[in-house]
């Protein structure tokens, strides 16, 4: 059976202290209004009632938990790890040690090994220049790819968009053709616009699109039942196609791990995005969102502000948690780096790196999140000489290989494994 179903990206069902969401077809606060009144609900909570941050590093791992022993997130992902049950859902968020793939692609492989496989999770639209992608190849000669670094104004999550006129074909490169039920958030900017997908057993469906406002915009677009590889077809070069989802249709149980970087980004410029991108990270329905940025930040102009940085972390937090309020988040602490590889001992350091580290471990430690010292798991500072030297990471001092990348994505896999001990 093929079929689909159309609808604004909206947050039905979406239980949020102090929030009214409005159901049944009705209107729904504004994100940025909605977010307000849950920032004071929590506050209030917190002043009455919330405990002082606790710190748990789980053994061995450089994984620390600031928050509560067992949030909801957590007691799914012990189900899933100790009964096999449910589907747990990650999303990782960041710049291009996420965007290569190498990191991202071990720690879904490492834990979809000992959790199962519930499918490919969400991904770009389409290939980005410079960045690699483990799981798609691409093709579509007339679409091309816009980043939300090159400018600002309506992205999707993750800042990515494919635009074109023509075919987009995605082809799983490992071959995969097990049904997928398909989410993909979208824009059409025609009243008359017309997307047809069409996916690996020649089956076709023609997406309509009314010429009511309602059904302009960004939208999640859903289909089940799909095989791979899947085609969308824009005639009219109406679409732009944000981040897609695929998940096994017919998994009972498992995990996905959605990765979605870009080149050169920082955390704060998810300003860049259309202010409605927690609507669709709410859509991803994820249990883990981790957020690996800082390597930029640390690198970044003479007079960096950290505050402003950690303003900017912090407002980004409280929107995920509006978003998917029973998620846990995860803090990736910015890798040792270095600026200048042959200066004294062991290299000139980025001059924000060490302000960079410890604003994000203390933003993790007054948000409750966890907090995992990727500078820790490399052996500490003044540790990237001996990673270059072993042929683990680049000349540049600040990316590594596939092989050293491997090592740190199964590394963070297993300090996730031990949470659900």
């Amino acid at each position: 059976m093929f079929r689909i179903r159309s609808q604004s990206c909206t947050l039905a069902g979406l239980v949020v202290q102090a929030l009214i969401l409005v159901l049944c077809g009705r209107a729904m606060a504004s994100p940025e209004a909605a977010i307000r009144a849950y920032e004071a609900a929590q506050e209030s909570r917190v002043l009455l009632s919330a405990p002082a941050p606790l710190s748990r590093r789980v053994d061995g791992s450089g994984l620390i938990n600031f928050g509560p022993a067992a949030p909801p997130w957590l007691t799914k992902l012990r189900d899933l790890r100790q009964r096999g049950t449910g589907v747990f859902r990650i999303v990782l968020l960041g710049d291009s040690h996420t965007a290569c793939s190498y990191f991202g692609d071990a720690l879904r492989e490492r834990l979809q090994g000992r959790l199962g496989n519930a499918g490919f999770g969400w991904m770009q639209p389409n290939a980005a220049r410079g960045q690699y992608v483990a799981l798609m190849s691409y093709r579509g000669e007339r679409w091309s790819t816009k980043s939300s670094r090159e400018g600002s104004g309506d992205f999707p999550l993750g800042g990515l968009v494919a635009q074109g006129s023509g075919t987009l074909t995605l082809t799983p490169k490992n071959g995969d053709r097990r049904p997928m039920s398909l989410k993909l958030i979208a824009r059409c900017d025609c009243g008359t616009g017309r997307l047809v997908l069409r996916d690996g057993e020649g089956r076709q469906l023609l997406l309509p699109v009314s010429g009511a406002v309602a059904q302009r915009g960004w939208q999640v677009l859903e289909a089940h039942w799909v095989a791979l590889p899947l085609s969308f077809i824009d005639p009219e070069a109406c679409w732009r196609i944000g981040p897609i989802g695929l998940e096994l249709e017919a998994s009972p149980s498992g995990l996905t791990l959605s990765a979605l970087g870009i080149n050169g980004a920082e955390l704060h410029e998810n300003r860049k995005w259309r202010s409605g991108w927690p609507r669709d990270l709410a859509a991803t329905a994820a249990d883990l969102v981790i957020l690996e940025y800082g390597t930029n930040e640390a690198f970044g102009r003479k007079n960096v502000d950290i505050a402003q940085l950690a303003w900017h972390w912090r407002q980004s937090i409280r929107k995920i948690r509006w978003a998917l309020p029973e998620a846990g988040i995860l803090i990736v602490g910015a890798p040792e780096a270095l600026q200048d590889a042959t200066a004294g001992s062991c290299g000139e350091r980025p001059l924000h790196l060490d302000r960079v580290q410890a604003m994000q471990k203390s933003v993790a430690r007054s948000n409750q999140a966890l907090y995992w010292s990727w500078q820790e798991a490399m052996g500490g500072s003044c540790s990237m000489r001996r990673w270059m030297s072993q042929g683990l990471a680049l000349q540049d001092g600040v990316h590594f290989n596939q092989a050293g990348y491997r090592q740190f994505g199964a590394a963070l896999a297993e300090a996730i494994l031990e949470l659900a001990e």
